[in-house]
């Protein structure tokens, strides 16, 4: 288990040029533009004790000249996780996640081969639980459950999931990670 009553912080940021992923199916941009590309990430984790484990990431990126006609794209999010230790081996943990891609420029990126009719302005949020199970210091295995859900602007008829025809999804899955 970890040491109880700590936190810690982080700040990084990330700039330069970029291509601004426009295809011209969707959008009358030349292919491969490049401009400025700007995303920052803030991180604060906190353990009360050694069982419980809190860590909220706020993040925000632009991306200039990627709107039809020139302007500054914006996309923002939260993620936010909370996890219990039962054990040295089995810890609990729930995930919930914002993510607002307010000029549709972010989801599905505007490739011909997206079925769900890009650009998706709106919000977009993630409700995931789970399991992180460890019976050994190199390997680990994680089962959950997932509910994605989106909210996008009034009479907007676009949907993200199910090739268009829905407004949420769920999923369940699970990984296993082997280290060497």
């Amino acid at each position: 288990m970890n040491a109880d009553n700590s936190a810690a912080t982080s700040f990084a940021i990330i700039t330069g040029d970029e291509g601004n992923d426009f295809s011209p199916s969707f959008q009358p941009q030349p292919p491969l533009v490049s401009a400025n590309r700007t995303r920052y990430s803030l991180l604060w984790e906190y353990r009360p004790t050694d069982r419980w484990e809190y860590v909220f990431h706020q993040w925000l990126g632009t991306q200039a000249d990627a709107l039809v006609g020139g302007g500054t794209a914006l996309w923002t999010g939260i993620d936010q996780y909370l996890y219990w230790a039962a054990s040295d081996t089995w810890k609990w943990g729930a995930r919930f996640e914002w993510f607002q891609d307010t000029n549709g420029t972010r989801v599905g990126l505007n490739r011909p081969s997206n079925p769900n009719h890009v650009p998706l302005p709106g919000n977009f949020y993630s409700l995931t639980v789970g399991a992180n199970w460890v019976p050994s210091g190199n390997f680990l295995m994680r089962p959950a459950i997932r509910w994605d859900f989106f909210g996008g602007p009034f009479g907007q008829p676009r949907l993200p999931y199910n090739d268009g025809a829905s407004a949420s999804q769920l999923l369940l899955g699970f990984d296993a990670i082997q280290k060497f």
